[in-house]
């Protein structure tokens, strides 16, 4: 557990407010705003929409935000600490008092399904393999992933890492954003050689049962991707991506972070994705419009 006043004092140089007194609250944990962790510290970044709504639904305690979240009633229960720049606040806080090789809330034993089949050049660390995988040379499997059955993975794939968000202070120096989370696939996935997927920040990137991936594929951190989709080789996948159930994304297309893919959706070959794209939809170019409705 961490002292609040602590956390404080360590950034105070970026503190605007903070909305109640401090003394002999802790901390025990980092998070996304929906955790139900007790004595959590969460944040909000400056871009989002209906900062005000997100911060009065959040079930975290200790709250980074910048001055438009005003403390109203429905946050009297909250410690609110307003901030001149809440991502790097965060960022600041965690690799001070959270670091990630010290504070691993992920915590898989290494564990081989039945009739596995893996290459003795792959590397497995500490992760869990399900029933009937395989697993070709060269791959290597980071702490903490966890994967279904009959999930074949070719050579040369990465999947757990670290990503890559930074922020830079005012003194120009890059903060990387820690990564705490994991990465989830399904069952019946297929993934192809030289990829890589890495790990979430604060919550998992997740892979769903029967999506198929080409070669030469990245996915960013805290991406969802959904049931039974066809991703064609060289796509770019950026953080945070939501992509929903039976989509087909073609080859060497790149999908900005953030952006929200609907179910039965196709993107063309080589298309800039920078708008969220509703169900049913054809979208190609770059930047990508819409085609037709499917």
């Amino acid at each position: 557990m961490i002292q609040l006043s602590d956390i404080i004092e360590y950034i105070k140089e970026y503190v605007i407010n903070v909305s109640h007194d401090v003394e002999d609250l802790v901390v025990k944990n980092i998070s996304t705003l929906d955790s139900s962790l007790p004595e959590c510290m969460g944040w909000i970044a400056t871009y989002k929409k209906e900062k005000q709504k997100l911060a009065e639904q959040s079930n975290v305690k200790y709250l980074i935000t910048d001055t438009e979240v005003l403390i109203t009633p429905k946050l009297f229960n909250k410690v609110i600490i307003h901030v001149s720049n809440p991502r790097l606040v965060f960022i600041l806080i965690a690799e001070r008092f959270f670091h990630p090789n010290y504070y691993k809330p992920i915590d898989i034993q290494k564990s081989i399904g039945k009739n596995a089949q893996i290459s003795p050049s792959a590397t497995i660390m500490n992760a869990s393999i399900g029933n009937n995988c395989i697993i070709h040379s060269n791959v290597v499997i980071y702490d903490g992933v966890e994967i279904g059955d009959d999930v074949i993975i070719h050579a040369g794939t990465v999947i757990g890492h670290s990503g890559l968000g930074c922020e830079r202070d005012q003194y120009g120096s890059l903060h990387k954003f820690p990564h705490y989370s994991n990465v989830i696939i399904g069952s019946k996935v297929d993934i192809g050689p030289n990829c890589q997927i890495t790990k979430g920040t604060l919550s998992p990137t997740t892979i769903g049962d029967g999506t198929k991936i080409d070669g030469l594929c990245s996915i960013g951190h805290n991406t969802v991707i959904g049931k039974n989709n066809w991703i064609a080789s060289s796509v770019t996948i950026a953080g945070s991506v939501k992509v929903g159930n039976e989509c087909i994304i073609y080859a060497s297309s790149n999908i900005k972070d953030q952006i929200r893919i609907g179910n039965n959706v196709i993107i063309g070959m080589g298309s800039l994705i920078l708008q969220n794209i509703p169900d049913n939809q054809m979208w190609y170019g770059a930047p990508a419009k819409q085609i037709k409705q499917l």
